[in-house]
């Protein structure tokens, strides 16, 4: 507690953001969610797969944009 009254609050935030360890964990927390997702569409797309109608399966999952009408991608 000394070190935090002699420091500050700043100080103490400054170094949790620094730290390296933190941005590891960060970086692998992010990592794994990404795997997490790209895991769940993988799902899809094999559920779809084997499936009678693939291709409409398919274009439920990833619509189409040009079909969508008039959608601003910018």
């Amino acid at each position: 507690m000394l070190w935090l009254k002699e420091h500050g609050n700043a100080s103490v935030a400054k170094s949790v953001l620094n730290s390296e360890e933190l941005d590891k964990r960060l970086r692998i927390c992010w990592l794994l969610h990404r795997m997490m997702v790209m895991l769940k569409v993988m799902d899809l797309i094999t559920v779809a797969l084997q499936s009678e109608d693939h291709v409409a399966q398919l274009k439920e999952i990833f619509p189409d944009r040009e079909e969508d009408g008039n959608e601003d991608l910018a």
